[in-house]
């Protein structure tokens, strides 16, 4: 299970989170809902490493993950929302950079390379020559060369085609059926209930509601993810 426990982080005198808490099952996939400036990637940077906290725990299984950087970098990797701009490298380069960087054999890059897709052709391309999508697998192949326990992506289907989101979608639910915790911030409400058994809802950094969605919808009388935000945000908003 992977669990956050009050995790709060002010920039200043701004509050960006207050007090996140949840937890999720291994294998489940999550959303991470919320309008820009939520606190989405705040959150997901913090849950990485790649951002410090005021206060909170995160674990996997136990085992408290910000009080030890290896087991973090270990458990946890993140695909930010903007992807990595490097011109004059090889998709095969960049796979098999990160390939020695962890320390693995030349197999679990082609073993990642195939389940993300990336087709034999794509390899001898330099990766500013890719499309958004293309990309987007090549980072998805980076971070399971790794074999972290949760993947954490930001934002992942701004900018891509429907085929390219549906393949995103194909390629995560095949992560979740291996066993890999995924989380995934999107402010498109209605994509994120295609494919998520869960969601955390952030509003100006704390959160309004989560869980399963099969329990949150008719908890709060909305047919969509869409509507349980509109609603929750507008009691907010009128308090």
């Amino acid at each position: 299970m992977f669990e956050v426990d009050k995790i709060s982080k002010k920039f200043g005198a701004v509050a960006a989170l207050q007090e996140v808490s949840f937890a999720v099952l291994q294998g489940e996939i999550w959303g991470i809902a919320g309008a820009n400036g939520a606190g989405k990637t705040t959150l997901l940077r913090i849950l990485s490493g790649a951002e410090g906290c005021d206060s909170g725990s995160v674990r996997w299984n136990d085992c408290d993950l910000l009080d030890n950087t290896r087991k973090l970098r270990r458990y946890v990797a993140l695909m930010p929302d903007t992807l990595p701009d490097v011109g004059d490298i090889t998709t095969a380069e960049y796979l098999d950079f990160y390939r020695r960087a962890f320390c693995r054999d030349a197999d679990a890059a082609r073993c990642a390379a195939k389940f993300c897709g990336i087709l034999p052709e794509w390899e001898k391309k330099f990766f500013s020559e890719l499309s958004r999508g293309m990309k987007q697998r090549v980072s998805l192949a980076r971070m399971l060369i790794a074999e972290p326990e949760v993947f954490l992506l930001d934002e992942p289907g701004e900018g891509l085609d429907p085929r390219g989101r549906s393949e995103l979608r194909d390629i995560l639910r095949r992560l979740a059926g291996k066993g890999h915790t995924i989380l995934v911030s999107s402010h498109i409400l209605a994509e994120l209930q295609e494919f998520v058994s869960g969601v955390v809802i952030l509003d100006t950094g704390r959160v309004i509601a989560q869980g399963r969605l099969d329990e949150l919808l008719p908890r709060y009388e909305a047919q969509t993810l869409e509507e349980l935000y509109l609603n929750l945000t507008a009691k907010e908003v009128a308090r």
